[in-house]
């Protein structure tokens, strides 16, 4: 079997290296397995490292410690190191060789590794850890296709047609999810349905990021809420989020009385929890964010939209069909902490058709430190929420870029069967800004979208 030089990265950008091997007859073998082993109990590590670029050591690095890794441009040299058990101090100098270095420990979120040649200010370029292909958002799922049907038209009969199997039903904007055996008949599916004039549009579906690691900390407490959970006194004053998440279980505590019942577009979730799920810190973030903003006045209301079932990953389909049932169920507000790299006309026509009943979308940017536009935020009529620090600045991992349209903060802390746990991102931002929406709307006396508008000035980012 041959070398596989993009999978190991060999030489910096991978390819640059294998490029100058050829051109300049270097005899070179096939890379040995990287080794780096970083025991976070007692702070050592080990590692056996042959011949590796900086930038596939600093991925290591960043994978094994969970840093934020930011590097000085065109750093370069290769790494050669076996050792055993050293304290960490002495491996980064090791890892690291003539380059200098800095560990700062951030109150909120991971520890930032700066590695520099002349000036630590110069530590710009984030390493980014390898993605699971899984996680790779911006690549449609290979053996599904969302399929548009003029009226009258028969799915079933559409499908078997293409040796398809019919997993997602929306018989009112006639649309459905469509899965293969095999990407390969997913795509002379797709050439057969572009062709049928009873097909109106043909679309892929993609996955919508993980929900991060929540991670559990050590407080005495966390501050009481205000505010208390009121039914309206009519049908006007009600105000509804609808957050379009992971399952939100019901604990016995005070968040459960600002919950609707929950609907299950994926199947239901877990039936226990060890730890608590993404929807859980959302919902308790938007009424914090309420009760904040309102100083302990709002009426709201929760309604959980679980699209993950129980399933690690999401899809632009079910959370479309999604915010269509929160929406037929009285939400106003859409929270949409959770994202993809794929734009989905099927997520932005529904969008349109909700925006078109006075409804608010707030959707979280992304949390990998880029411009590329993330979707749902980067939909024009979405309101995209990247997150700040605790100084009130950009967060380092928060997505930014002409899509984005305010900023929250990035971290809350909430309290989950007893425990306390540090929830941060820009998902944490939009539940605020859903939260501040929520004690802004006087659904008896103005618009959804005055509220939008008021939103948009006051939390703006500075482009």
């Amino acid at each position: 079997m041959g070398c596989d030089w993009n999978k190991t990265r060999a030489g910096y950008r991978g390819g640059l290296y294998l490029l100058l091997v050829m051109m300049l007859g270097w005899a070179v073998g096939c890379p040995a397995a990287q080794s780096l082993v970083w025991k976070k109990d007692t702070d050592k590590v080990s590692a056996n490292i042959q011949s590796a670029p900086l930038e596939e050591v600093l991925n290591l690095m960043s994978e094994a410690t969970g840093w934020e890794i930011y590097v000085q441009p065109e750093s370069e040299q290769v790494v050669n190191v076996k050792f055993q058990d050293r304290p960490a101090s002495d491996a980064l100098k090791l890892l690291l060789g003539g380059l200098s270095y800095a560990v700062l420990p951030q109150a909120e979120g991971p520890s930032r590794l700066l590695v520099f040649r002349t000036n630590i200010s110069q530590a710009t370029e984030l390493i980014s850890p390898k993605r699971d292909p899984k996680d790779d958002t911006s690549k449609p799922i290979p053996t599904e296709l969302v399929v548009t049907l003029k009226p009258g038209v028969n799915i079933d009969d559409i499908a078997k047609k293409v040796d398809g199997k019919v997993v997602g039903r929306n018989d009112e904007l006639r649309t459905y999810r469509l899965q293969f055996e095999t990407a390969e008949a997913a795509e002379k599916a797709r050439k057969l349905l572009s062709e049928d004039p009873e097909v109106t549009k043909v679309e892929s579906n993609y996955n919508v990021e993980r929900p991060p690691e929540i991670k559990p900390v050590d407080l005495s407490s966390v501050p009481e809420l205000s505010l208390k959970a009121e039914s309206p006194a009519n049908d006007c004053e009600k105000v509804i989020v609808g957050l379009i998440d992971t399952s939100v279980p019901r604990t016995g505590g005070s968040l459960d009385g600002f919950l609707l019942p929950q609907i299950d577009v994926a199947g239901p979730g877990p039936t226990s929890y060890t730890s608590p799920p993404h929807g859980e810190s959302m919902a308790s973030t938007i009424v914090r964010g309420a009760d904040f903003s309102s100083g302990g006045k709002a009426k709201i209301s929760i309604l959980p939209v679980n699209v993950y079932g129980q399933n690690v990953q999401a899809n632009t389909y079910d959370v479309a069909n999604g915010i269509l049932q929160a929406i037929k169920a009285g939400a106003k507000i859409i929270n949409l902490s959770l994202g993809s790299e794929g734009p989905s006309p099927y997520l932005a026509e529904v969008i349109r058709l909700g925006q078109a009943q006075d409804v608010i979308f707030i959707a979280a940017a992304g949390n990998r430190p880029t411009t590329t536009p993330t979707y749902p935020a980067a939909d024009p009529k979405v309101v995209a929420v990247t997150a700040s620090d605790r100084t009130g600045n950009l967060a380092s991992y928060a997505n930014r870029g002409e899509f984005v349209d305010v900023i929250a903060p990035g971290s809350t802390i909430f309290q989950f069967n007893g425990q306390r746990y540090l929830s941060s991102g820009t998902s944490v931002a939009t539940a605020y800004v859903s939260g501040l929406a929520a004690s802004m709307a006087d659904p008896c006396n103005k618009s959804y979208s005055a509220v939008e508008a008021q939103i948009r000035k006051d939390l703006s980012v500075r482009k």
